[in-house]
């Protein structure tokens, strides 16, 4: 998925799900649900990531996987301009967390607060609500900086950083846009996952459309376009998966 092969992405967690069910596994199968449900929101399927988190949360589980599942309703229903599903998953999350136990396996499959944050910024930043956006994003990152270093998530961090742009961007404020994502553009190309060339192509459409004769615009935009041209070329080794 980071690397934007999709149709891969499914196929293996399809293979996660078999497995899990055969092993009775629920706390897993529901978090394979939140990874079918992201790799169809990136691959611009945004009700199907939908339903996919609603049948997770179909699901009896009782660590924070349930936070994670409403999370990604949230953002999936803003990419669909869902106002009221929205607000409605976000209070779901909210309420989720309260009740969550313990975490069964924790590490990759707990959920963080600031993940939860990054998720709502996103839901909010498609339905162009600015403030609820930059409230979000910069809890998330606030959350981020604040955590243990293996709590730390590049790429979340990246996201929320972007997310927190575009709320910018919305208050017509093109200083403020271009210093949040100012951190993102220096990640090395390694580190360059699909979600963040997407966020940042968002990002550019917006500069282009609104922006397009401000002088500072056309920089942001040859930064960004730098970023995806080398982004572009890095290339899944043949023969392996990325964990």
């Amino acid at each position: 998925m980071d690397y934007g092969q999709y149709r891969d992405a499914m196929r293996q967690a399809r293979t996660a799900w078999t497995l899990a069910d055969r092993a009775g596994h629920v706390e897993l199968q529901a978090w394979i649900r939140g990874m079918q449900s992201s790799i169809a929101y990136w691959s611009g399927r945004p009700r199907e990531a939908a339903q996919f988190a609603a049948a997770g949360e179909n699901l009896p589980t009782r660590g924070t996987i349930c936070v994670f599942l409403a999370s990604l309703e949230a953002r999936a229903l803003g990419r669909l301009g869902d106002v009221a599903g929205v607000e409605a998953a976000v209070r779901k999350a909210l309420a989720a967390r309260e009740k969550a136990s313990v975490d069964e396996i924790g590490g990759v499959f707990a959920f963080p607060e600031a993940k939860q944050h990054l998720y709502a910024g996103s839901a909010y930043a498609w339905l162009n609500c600015p403030q609820k956006a930059q409230a979000e994003a910069t809890r998330a990152i606030t959350l981020y900086e604040a955590g243990a270093p293996e709590d730390r998530s590049y790429g979340d961090e990246a996201g929320a950083r972007l997310d927190l742009a575009l709320a910018h961007l919305h208050q017509e404020s093109l200083d403020g846009a271009r210093a949040a994502a100012s951190p993102v553009l220096q990640l090395p190309v390694e580190l360059r996952v699909s979600s963040i060339g997407q966020r940042l192509g968002r990002i550019a459409r917006i500069l282009t459309e609104q922006y397009r004769n401000a002088g500072e615009a056309r920089t942001f935009l040859d930064e960004i376009a730098e970023f995806q041209s080398l982004t572009t070329r890095r290339q899944l080794p043949a023969g392996t998966i990325k964990d």
